[in-house]
């Protein structure tokens, strides 16, 4: 038994890294949930979410709020290319006069067709935050 360890504990501290060495780095946003401030004299308010793509391609950044039964708030850029080891800021707009905070900002991450394999499945990942 001993011997069995000390070859297993070996094997890992040898061969160990190539498990963990090729993560796949996917964007991420930098919040989990977006305050809206007024900005100015008031009149105007907006919420800020920034997102950081730490891998080495570029992936397709699609966002849109939901929830408030007709009132759109407006997300800027609503569909935007991040390149790779970079960050994008998205703003959003609510409208003047809402006063129902019960919204959420989806934010949809696409990946790169050079990520895929011919018989690899691409899933697109998502975040759902919380606009306060």
């Amino acid at each position: 038994m001993k011997y069995l360890f000390t070859i297993l504990l070996i094997f890992i501290c040898k061969y160990g890294y190539t498990f963990v060495s090729n993560p796949l780095l996917y964007p991420f946003p930098n919040d989990t949930k977006i305050i809206i401030h007024s900005e100015g004299n008031g009149k105007i308010k907006k919420g800020i979410l920034k997102i950081t793509n730490p891998g080495e391609s570029p992936w397709i950044v699609q966002s849109w709020t939901e929830g408030s039964e007709g009132k759109k708030t407006a997300v800027y850029p609503a569909l935007a290319r991040i390149e790779a080891k970079s960050s994008l800021v998205l703003k959003i707009y609510p409208q003047p006069n809402d006063k129902d905070k019960s919204e959420w900002m989806v934010v949809l991450f696409i990946p790169p067709d050079s990520l895929r394999k011919p018989s690899e499945l691409t899933i697109p990942i998502a975040y759902r935050l919380k606009i306060i």
